[in-house]
């Protein structure tokens, strides 16, 4: 497994290093302000995205893996089922919301009308973001989570240089017109593969969508949750932007979402590296004791990778900053130790959340979405005016530890003590020293230098910190994790 998870891992790093050089080159060109106008812009899109499609791609997942299951025949009629119903929706769904948005003034808030033309070139990714993303969830269910993972790569690299060049030959519209076309190619090829690799093609056959989702045990309840969840999630970051946006305007929009961003694409990276091979599993119709012998292990491998990779960025946040952004957003660093603890517990969560949806724990999965989307919209809004960027921390803190709380305690209570000795021991090791280290740092005074006054204790950091992960792994872990530090160098 821990090859399997470094591999996957290892191509979302670089998927993430990709997007983040998207945005160095983004604020290079636009400063801050665009920064967080396309922040903006992008949140919006999401939503339609959510609205339109009815929660059906998440709902997917779960009876595609229990078809993968029943064999091919079963999962290949899943997936033209649930094709069906995302293509169709997402289609009337674009076509709608550009309507409405043409037509109708009061559909963007007046402080956003200015981004109107932007809206509309951006509402034409609703219909191949939502495909793209449905097929690779397909492939995903079938094993093939290494073509997912670097088409997905591949994915990012393209959109990059079409946004970049964009951007740089017509400003922000380019942007948008580059990212557009991008999306369209990436969802033709995850068409071709999906009849060359899988032999599945969508749109052969007679299927009632309708009809055949009422067969399915449980997918309309899941449908309803799903929606509220889906809708009530992009609903959240737009608050939470626009609570920004009135009370800093754009630059400090764009100052969250550099920071926060940085953050997620390394959380994100590993989340989905995760995701792409436990998340089918999980969802399965395999015992009990298979499922978390499984999210143990991973719960391991990921502590020690996310750990890797946040204790860099915590210890040397004015580098990071700087390279992948630039020094005006160097004020960000003193909140930037608070995004990564929070993500860190995310993460965590994230290895067992598959398995509420797996057991069928509906209404757990949705009470805990209604809580933590709800009140991070609520806190912000409320406790922005008086804390500024501080205030959406606040709000993420809450929703991390809540999350964590009421996920563990349910699978507690149906399954009992579930975690080993060693699954509690290193996640919370690994933690307190990437919160303690990340916070010192925080506290020293911001330096416009390439090598900091306090180096010798940052690489003692560094160095104390592998240590601990060398007491902490086992002889496979520590037998795999030499194998592909050796083929890494060997390679370069």
């Amino acid at each position: 497994m821990f090859k399997i998870i470094v591999s996957l891992a290892g191509i979302q790093v670089l998927q993430a290093v990709v997007q983040i050089l998207k945005i160095k080159f983004v604020t290079v060109l636009m400063g801050a302000e665009g920064l967080g106008v396309i922040s903006l812009i992008n949140q919006f899109v999401q939503l339609v995205i959510q609205v339109s499609t009815l929660a059906l791609p998440w709902v997917a997942t779960r009876f595609m893996a229990v078809g993968f299951s029943h064999g091919p025949e079963e999962f290949s009629q899943q997936v033209k089922l649930f094709f069906r119903g995302i293509w169709r929706l997402s289609f009337v769904g674009m076509l709608l919301s550009f309507y409405l948005l043409f037509n109708y003034d009061y559909v963007l808030d007046p402080n956003l009308q200015k981004f109107k033309l932007l809206g509309l070139i951006s509402l034409s990714l609703v219909l191949p973001t939502s495909i793209k993303g449905f097929i690779l969830s397909v492939f995903t269910t079938a094993g093939k989570f290494r073509f997912a993972a670097i088409t997905s790569f591949a994915n990012v690299f393209v959109v990059t240089f079409m946004v970049i060049f964009g951007a740089w030959s017509h400003g922000i519209v380019g942007f948008f017109v580059g990212q557009a076309i991008a999306e369209y190619l990436t969802m033709l090829y995850c068409l071709i593969c999906l009849k060359r690799d899988l032999a599945i093609f969508p749109f052969s056959g007679e299927i009632k969508v309708f009809t055949e989702l009422k067969k399915l045990k449980g997918s309309l309840e899941l449908i309803i949750y799903g929606c509220v969840l889906c809708w009530l999630y992009p609903a959240s970051q737009t608050a939470v932007r626009y609570s920004l946006l009135l009370n800093g305007g754009e630059k400090q929009v764009g100052l969250y979402q550099a920071i926060h961003g940085l953050v997620l694409y390394v959380s994100m990276a590993l989340t989905q590296a995760t995701t792409l091979y436990i998340d089918p599993i999980l969802k399965r119709d395999i015992s009990f004791d298979e499922k978390f012998a499984v999210a143990g292990k991973c719960l391991r491998n990921i502590s020690f990778l996310m750990g890797t990779a946040m204790i860099l960025i915590g210890v040397f946040p004015e580098f990071f900053l700087k390279t992948f952004y630039s020094a005006e957003l160097l004020p960000g660093k003193e909140f930037l130790f608070a995004f990564l603890c929070i993500e860190f517990i995310n993460v965590i969560s994230a290895v067992y959340m598959p398995m509420l949806i797996g057991e069928g724990f509906y209404r757990t999965h949705f009470l805990l979405g209604i809580i933590v989307h709800g009140m991070v919209a609520l806190i912000s809004v409320y406790a922005v005016p008086v804390y500024g960027v501080w205030g959406v921390v606040y709000a993420y803190v809450f929703s991390a530890f809540f999350t964590m709380a009421l996920l563990f305690s349910r699978l507690i209570m149906r399954f009992g003590i579930f975690l080993g000795k060693r699954e509690i021991v290193s996640p919370i090791l690994i933690f307190s020293v990437l919160a303690a280290a990340s916070a010192w740092v925080s506290s020293i005074p911001t330096q416009d230098k390439f090598i900091p006054e306090s180096l010798n204790s940052r690489l003692l950091i560094i160095l104390g910190y592998f240590l601990l992960c060398r007491a902490l792994m086992t002889k496979d872990e520590l037998v795999s994790a030499r194998f592909f530090v050796m083929r890494f160098f060997k390679k370069s």
